[in-house]
Order: structure tokens, then C-alpha cells, then sequence
């Protein structure tokens, strides 16, 4: 998470800069028949753009879209930083009790009783992603098929320390169907946690599609740092297996 609020704020520092060379003006476009009309906004007043003059509509075009971005941007730094108060407060209380001898021993029933519940819940069967099957083209440790190499470290990784999740599980928030990538039992307590895994976020339109589902996510109490777990991706920077086992660590303590 730290190196991923250093990479955005560097990002940041390189917007800022292309910015200073572009044209700082208001830009919106209109509907002119089956095509678009450009304007720029002086002083409040729309001020329409000809069409040779392209390069200059480009930049405006550019500078608002960096605008945009870097609004994204600050939105994802201030959910990393949310993240990092929430691990650094005083967490992990259940796992200090069974660490405890005393507790251990008289809580010991009911940690079994976990145990075979969760062994039940993961091999329960659910309703999956119908969408794009033939995707479905790596294979994990647990002999599921997932639709990414790094979908597929994931899910490795968590059958590996033998904590419970369901690939794609359907999950319905209101009439909208999701199907996070990950659902996962805490192996402890049995709280259930989602991980959605965004593998393009350098791709503005999957960004801004999936900005809209954690939107909904937190208006359904499913929150970013607390039973909501995002890791991020681009072909520059992919995921890596360090990553992963910190946010293990972090959130269900192995």
C-alpha cells in the first residue's frame, strides 16, 4: 500500500507538471446532429471552437481529462491512507485472545467449531459469473480457474494458508448483481471480506467503471479498509507476491 500511494503521488507531481504547458480553460463539447461542436467557456460564455483548429480543442481536451485524473487519484490516496489509519489502530484483538493461554484453552471448542464450519462454507456450492467463461484460463493451486495470472497468485496464496474464498461468487446489492472477485471467510472469526483485484486501472474507462462499484460497495457497508480489500495494476506495475502476503498479513493475521 505504501509503494502504491508513492507511485500516485509521483503520478500526481507528472500531472501537475503536463498541466502547466497545456491551455487552463473550461472545455465542454455539444451535440451538433450526429456529431459534436467544441467550445471552450470565456468569462462564463461559451466560445465555439472550429474544427482547424483541432490540436487546440486536443489540449483543452487533455487538460480537463488530467483534471479528471488527478481528482481519481487524490480519491484513491485518501482510501490508502484510510486503509493505513485502520491497520495502525488497535486491531487484531480476537487473535491476542486465542494467543493468550488462558483464553486459548477455554476458547478452544468454539475455535474448532469455526474451523468445521468454514471447512463447509467453502466447499458449499454458490452461483458463479456466468459472463465470459471461455476467460477462465489460468489455473490456481486450489484447481480453479481464474481469468489472471494475478487472480491466480491470489487464489493460490489464500488456499495455500488454508483461508476459505469463493471465486466470483454472485453478491446482489440492491438489483445490481457483483461478482467481486474474491469472497473470503476469516479464518478466526468467520467475517466475510471481499477483494476485488483492478488489473487496468490505467485504463480510464475500466477506472471509472469500477470507481462506480465501490461507490456501491461502501453504500452497502462494504468498505475500503475494513471488509473491503482493493489491490491495483498496470502493465508497469503488476502485482506482485510480496504484495499480497502483507495484506494477509494485515488483514487476517498470517
Amino acid at each position: 500500500m505504501l509503494e502504491e500511494r508513492k507511485r500516485l503521488e509521483q503520478q500526481i507531481k507528472s500531472i501537475d507538471l503536463e498541466i502547466k504547458k497545456l491551455p487552463q480553460k473550461k472545455f465542454y463539447c455539444a451535440k451538433n446532429g450526429k456529431g459534436y461542436k467544441w467550445y471552450e467557456s470565456v468569462n462564463g460564455v461559451g466560445r465555439y471552437i472550429p474544427k482547424k483548429k483541432r490540436s487546440y480543442a486536443e489540449k483543452l481536451a487533455r487538460y480537463k481529462y488530467l483534471q479528471a485524473l488527478r481528482q481519481d487519484i487524490i480519491q484513491r490516496i485518501k482510501a490508502i491512507n484510510a486503509f493505513l489509519k485502520y491497520q495502525n489502530s488497535e486491531s487484531g484483538l480476537a487473535q491476542k485472545m486465542l494467543e493468550h493461554e488462558a483464553y486459548a484453552e477455554l476458547l478452544k471448542p468454539y475455535v474448532q467449531s469455526m474451523s468445521e464450519e468454514l471447512l463447509e462454507w467453502q466447499n458449499a456450492p454458490y452461483t458463479t459469473n456466468p459472463l465470459f467463461p471461455e476467460a477462465l484460463v489460468c489455473r490456481t493451486k486450489a484447481n480453479l480457474f481464474v481469468r489472471s495470472k494475478s487472480e491466480a497468485m491470489i487464489a493460490s496464496i489464500l488456499f495455500s494458508k488454508k483461508i476459505p474464498f469463493h471465486y466470483e461468487e454472485l453478491l446482489s446489492l440492491g438489483e445490481i448483481p457483483y461478482y467481486p472477485d474474491f469472497t473470503i471467510k476469516h479464518p478466526l472469526t468467520g467475517e466475510i471480506y471481499y477483494w476485488e483485484h483492478l488489473g487496468m486501472v490505467d485504463k480510464p474507462e475500466y477506472a471509472q467503471r469500477n470507481y462506480f462499484k465501490l461507490q456501491n460497495y461502501a453504500m452497502h457497508g462494504i468498505i475500503l479498509g475494513v471488509n473491503l480489500i482493493i489491490t491495483y495494476e498496470t502493465k508497469e506495475h503488476p502485482l506482485d507476491m510480496l504484495q499480497v502476503e502483507r495484506i494477509l498479513e494485515c488483514y487476517f493475521e498470517l
